[in-house]
C-alpha cells in the first residue's frame, strides 16, 4: 500500500504546495492584518516576563511518539488515558523571580512541561501525570543516585550528576524534597485549559533553596509515569498486560515504569540498560540546563546553500512541469475516471485552474459525494477571492469551506478504521485530501477574518498522524511544518517551535536511498521541506 498511496498523495501534496502560494485571497484582506498591526505598534503592547514566570532561560525539545519507555509500555486500559498524555515533547525553564507582589509567594521558580495531547474531555479533566525532576546542581557536592521514593520509577541516575533536590508532581500536588528525602515545600501546579500543557512553581521562600538565585549551570533529570495515588511515589505500576490499575508490556521486573524521559535522542536504549544478573538497574543521564540565560548564537545559515536549493528545486520544477504537460497531452482522449482525476490534477499543478475546475465539476456530477473532488472544488472555489474585492473574497472563500466541510464530514472516522486495520486505501486517500486541502486553505486565509488557524492545525495533524502510521515520511514531516505555520498565525510561537523540531527529527530520518528512489514529486517536496528547514536552522 505504502507505494502507491504515496504515488498518489505527492500528486495531491504538489498541489497543496501550490495552494499555500496563493497570495491573493490574503492581500485581499491586508487592511484586517494591517489594522492589528498599527494598533500593537500604537500600543507598544510588551510582556513583562515576572508576570509569565520569568526569563526562560532554556527549552529543551523532546521527541515525539517515544512514550514507550523503553520501547514496550502500553497506556493503562483505563478510559481517563488518551494517547500522546504522557508524551513530554517540551521542557521550559525559567530564571527565578522574586519580588512578584502579585503572587501568594513572591519568591518563586518556574518550570513548565507541555505534552503531545491534553485532557480526553476537557470538561471533566483528569490528573492523570506523574512527573519527577531530579536536580543536580553543578559543583555542590553530595547528592543521590537513587529515586526519591523506593520502588516507584525502578531506575537508577548517573554517578557523575546525583541529585540535590528532587520534584515531585503527582496529578495536581507538587513538592520539593532535599536529597536526604525532606519534604521542604509545597509548589503550586497549573494545568492549561485543555491539559496539555503543566505550569509549576515552587516558592523559594526557604533558605535551603536560595542557592537557586545564583547557580550557573545545573542538570536535570525528568521522568513522566502514569499517575496513581495508591501505589509507591504516586507511579501506576507496569504489568504484562494492560488493565485498568496498570500500564502493560513489562518484560522484566527491572524495566523502569517511566513512559517517558526527557532525552533529545532515542530513550529506548538508555532505558533497557538494565542487567537482570547482576541486579542493576537501568542508568539515567540529565540533560544540561545553563541559568544565567546565556542566549545561543544565531546559526550561520549558507546563502549559497539556500541557493543551491532553490536552483535544484527550480530545476525539478521545470522538468516536472514538462513531464506533467507531456502527460496531459497523453490523456487527451480520457475517459476512464481515474484518468479524469489524474488530468484535473495535472491541470491544477499546471496552473490551469479553470480546466481543473471543469474536469472535477464533471466528476463530481458523476459522484456527487466523493470526498476528493469536494475537496478540490472547494479549494478552487476558495481560490477565487484572489484580486476580488472584499465581500466577493469572503463569498468565495465561504463557499469553499462548504465543500471543504463536507469532504471532511464524509470521511470522518477513517483514522480509527485504519489504526484498527480496517481503513481501505480509497479511505484513506479521500481522508487525507479532505483534510490537506482544508488545512491548505486555513494557513492561506487570514486568521484575523476567518479565525481558520486553529481548523488548520487539527487537520494537518491529523494528516500527520495517518502519514506516520502509513510509513510516508516527508507527508509526515511536511504536515507538521505547515501545523506549526498555523500555529504562528494563531499566536502560539512555543507550540509552533515544537511542531518544527519534529518536522525536523522526521525529515532527518529520510535515507540516501530513500532519496534514490524518490519520483521527481516526492523530490520536489523533499528540497521544499528542506529549504524551510534549512532556512531556520532546523537542517543541514
Amino acid at each position: 500500500m505504502k507505494a502507491s498511496l504515496g504515488k498518489i498523495i505527492f500528486i495531491s501534496i504538489s498541489f497543496f504546495a501550490f495552494i499555500f502560494c496563493t497570495l491573493g485571497i490574503v492581500s485581499s484582506f491586508i487592511f484586517g492584518e494591517s489594522l492589528q498591526q498599527m494598533l500593537n505598534s500604537i500600543l507598544h503592547l510588551r510582556i513583562y516576563e515576572p508576570y509569565v514566570g520569568g526569563k526562560i532561560v532554556s527549552s529543551i525539545f523532546d521527541p515525539m511518539y517515544d512514550d514507550t519507555g523503553s520501547g514496550t509500555l502500553v497506556y493503562p486500559s483505563h478510559t481517563t488515558f488518551a494517547e500522546g498524555n504522557l508524551d513530554l515533547v517540551l521542557y521550559t525553564v525559567h530564571e527565578p523571580v522574586f519580588n512578584a507582589a502579585w503572587q501568594d509567594f513572591n519568591e518563586y521558580w518556574q518550570l513548565d512541561f507541555e505534552f503531545r495531547t491534553g485532557f480526553k474531555n476537557a470538561d471533566e479533566p483528569n490528573y492523570n501525570k506523574s512527573i519527577y525532576v531530579y536536580i543536580h546542581l553543578d559543583g555542590k557536592i553530595g547528592g543521590e543516585t537513587k529515586t526519591l521514593f523506593e520502588q516507584a520509577e525502578n531506575i537508577s541516575f548517573s554517578q557523575d550528576h546525583p541529585w540535590h533536590y528532587a520534584l515531585s508532581i503527582a496529578g495536581k500536588e507538587a513538592a520539593i524534597f532535599n536529597s536526604n528525602r525532606e519534604k521542604i515545600d509545597l509548589a503550586e501546579v497549573v494545568y492549561s485549559s485543555d491539559g496539555k500543557k503543566i505550569i509549576v512553581r515552587i516558592p523559594l521562600r526557604k533558605k535551603e533553596l536560595h542557592c537557586l538565585y545564583t547557580v550557573e549551570t545545573m542538570h536535570h533529570y525528568v521522568l513522566v509515569g502514569a499517575y496513581s495515588a495508591l501505589d509507591f511515589g504516586n507511579i501506576l505500576p507496569i504489568e504484562k498486560r494492560k488493565s485498568r490499575t496498570s500500564g502493560g508490556g513489562l518484560v522484566s521486573r527491572f524495566a523502569p515504569k517511566v513512559y517517558d524521559v526527557l532525552y533529545e535522542k532515542d530513550q529506548s536504549q538508555m532505558l533497557s540498560s538494565w542487567n537482570e544478573d547482576d541486579f542493576e538497574l537501568s542508568i539515567l543521564y540529565p540533560v544540561k540546563i545553563n541559568m544565567k540565560n546565556v542566549q545561543s548564537r544565531t546559526p550561520l545559515i549558507s546563502q549559497a546553500k539556500i541557493k543551491e536549493i532553490k536552483d535544484e528545486k527550480k530545476l525539478l520544477e521545470a522538468l516536472l512541469y514538462k513531464q506533467q504537460s507531456e502527460r496531459i497531452q497523453n490523456l487527451k482522449n480520457a475517459s476512464l475516471d481515474s484518468e479524469l482525476n489524474e488530468r484535473a490534477l495535472l491541470f491544477l499543478h499546471t496552473g490551469n485552474k479553470k480546466e481543473a475546475e471543469n474536469q472535477f465539476k464533471m466528476l463530481l456530477e458523476k459522484d456527487p459525494n466523493n470526498p476528493s473532488y469536494l475537496a478540490y472544488i472547494g479549494s478552487l472555489e476558495s481560490m477565487k477571492g484572489e484580486n476580488a474585492a472584499v465581500i466577493a473574497a469572503v463569498d468565495a472563500v465561504n463557499k469553499g469551506y462548504a465543500y471543504l466541510d463536507k469532504a471532511i464530514q464524509l470521511t470522518d472516522g477513517v483514522l480509527e478504521k485504519l489504526k484498527n486495520g480496517e481503513a481501505s486505501e480509497a479511505e484513506l486517500l479521500h481522508r487525507l485530501n479532505a483534510l490537506l486541502n482544508r488545512g491548505g486553505n486555513s494557513q492561506a486565509v487570514p486568521n484575523s477574518v476567518f479565525l481558520k488557524a486553529a481548523q488548520g492545525v487539527q487537520d494537518y495533524l491529523e494528516a500527520a498522524e495517518i502519514a506516520h502510521i502509513s510509513g510516508l515520511q516527508i507527508l509526515e514531516a511536511q504536515c507538521y511544518w505547515d501545523a506549526a505555520i498555523c500555529l504562528l498565525l494563531d499566536d502560539k510561537k512555543s507550540e509552533a517551535g515544537i511542531w518544527k523540531r519534529e518536522a525536523a527529527r522526521i525529515f532527518q530520518q529520510i535515507s540516501e536511498s530513500d532519496l534514490e528512489n524518490y519520483s521527481l514529486e516526492e523530490r520536489q517536496e523533499f528540497l521544499s521541506l528542506y529549504l524551510h528547514l534549512f532556512e531556520e536552522g532546523l537542517a543541514e
